[in-house]
C-alpha cells in the first residue's frame, strides 16, 4: 500500500477544514497532544455557529472543571481527502486539534520545525 505525506512547516500547526451547524471553514489549528478529544474552535466564533447543540464538562490541564458549548460537525486534515464526523467544542481562544483526529495518523514532529502527517 503506498502512503502520502502531508507536510506542515508551520509547526506545531495543521491545516484543517472544518464544519459545525451553518458554518465551514479552513483554519490552522494547534496540534494539541494533550487534549483527548475531537476539535475545539475559539469561543468568538459561537455568534456564527448558532445556537449550541449540547454543553459538556471539561477538566482543563490545571485542575480546574469549565463547560463547552458542542456542536456535531466534522474535520478533515488538508490533504488527506479523510473527513471525521465528531464533537465540536467552543472553548478557548485558538483552535485545537485532538487526538480522536490525529490518533488516525502517524504524526512525526520533525525537530520542532514541521509536522509530517502519514497517510
Amino acid at each position: 500500500m503506498e502512503t502520502h505525506t502531508i507536510v506542515s512547516e508551520r509547526f506545531p500547526y495543521l491545516e484543517v477544514a472544518w464544519a459545525a451547524g451553518p458554518t465551514g471553514r479552513e483554519d490552522w489549528a494547534y496540534l494539541d497532544t494533550g487534549y483527548t478529544g475531537f476539535f475545539i474552535v475559539p469561543e468568538a466564533l459561537l455568534a456564527e455557529l448558532g445556537p449550541p447543540q449540547f454543553t459538556v464538562r471539561l477538566g482543563l490541564g490545571d485542575g480546574r472543571q469549565v463547560d463547552a458549548y458542542g456542536f456535531w460537525g466534522s474535520v478533515r486534515i488538508m490533504g488527506s481527502g479523510q473527513s471525521f464526523p465528531g464533537r465540536i467544542l467552543a472553548l478557548s481562544m485558538e483552535f485545537l486539534l485532538g487526538r480522536q483526529v490525529t490518533d488516525r495518523f502517524k504524526l512525526t514532529f520533525d525537530h520542532g520545525q514541521r509536522i509530517l502527517v502519514e497517510l
